[in-house]
């Protein structure tokens, strides 16, 4: 099953701009889901994670099929993972093109399975910086101060760099999040997935021992009533 719908956040990426998007979907037993990360050029790398953090059948094991595959028409597997729990997929991209990702659950007869994964794309030719000051505002900020023009370069460039690194820090602290969200969302499953057990086999239990218990008593009345099967069993013996 191809996703056309996912497409639409992925289709503001321009040339030169790192971007990151993470979902969390669930996918029907014996079907799969897919989707192109569009826009996708040579030397640039792509980031890829997910987990699977809940799956709908009492037995059913939390793990998928993951495959990745390169522009077409040439298209082949950059990255291919059975029936794991989690994963990730980190390399530079050789190709011009859009690139697909396939989560397939075709090996599970009974069980959904709920995913979380997050794409990132980051952009070696990405500053950072062009949405706030352009070149030609820049060589007219600099042009008003030749006096000053060396060191006022410097500090722009130290501004930069600052920048630049806390943009980053802030998307390795935006990551680490989602995986918390992922890692918590997965133990909230299993322990909603316990609970739902244990309440099953209890049910299960308190009805044998109704059962049994109105078995017990139904069989001792029998020995003692004149006109029952079993009194006269064992008056006979």
């Amino acid at each position: 099953m191809f996703c056309l719908l996912c497409l639409l956040p992925f289709l503001t990426m321009v040339r030169a701009k790192s971007m990151t998007r993470q979902m969390t979907i669930e996918i029907e037993a014996r079907d799969d889901w897919c989707f192109f990360v569009p826009s996708v050029y040579a030397d640039q790398t792509m980031d890829f994670e997910f987990q699977v953090t809940d799956s709908s059948h009492q037995t059913g094991k939390n793990d998928i099929t993951v495959r990745i595959a390169s522009p077409k028409p040439d298209s082949e597997l950059i990255y291919h993972i059975i029936q794991e729990n989690e994963g990730s997929f980190s390399e530079e991209m050789q190709k011009d093109g859009d690139y697909e990702i396939c989560l397939d659950n075709k090996m599970s007869a009974f069980s959904d399975k709920v995913v979380w994964f997050e794409v990132t794309v980051h952009d070696p030719k990405d500053d950072y910086y062009d949405d706030y000051i352009d070149s030609d505002e820049m060589n007219e900020m600099v042009g008003r101060n030749e006096d000053y023009e060396t060191i006022f370069d410097m500090k722009v460039e130290d501004i930069k760099e600052s920048v630049h690194t806390t943009r980053i820090n802030l998307g390795k602290m935006k990551h680490f999040q989602f995986m918390q969200s992922a890692d918590m969302s997965r133990d909230t499953h299993h322990v909603n997935s316990n609970m739902e057990t244990i309440n099953f086999w209890s049910l299960v239990h308190l009805a044998m021992m109704l059962l049994v218990g109105f078995t017990q008593v139904f069989m001792v009345k029998q020995l003692f009533a004149d006109k029952s099967f079993l009194y006269k069993m064992t008056n006979k013996i």
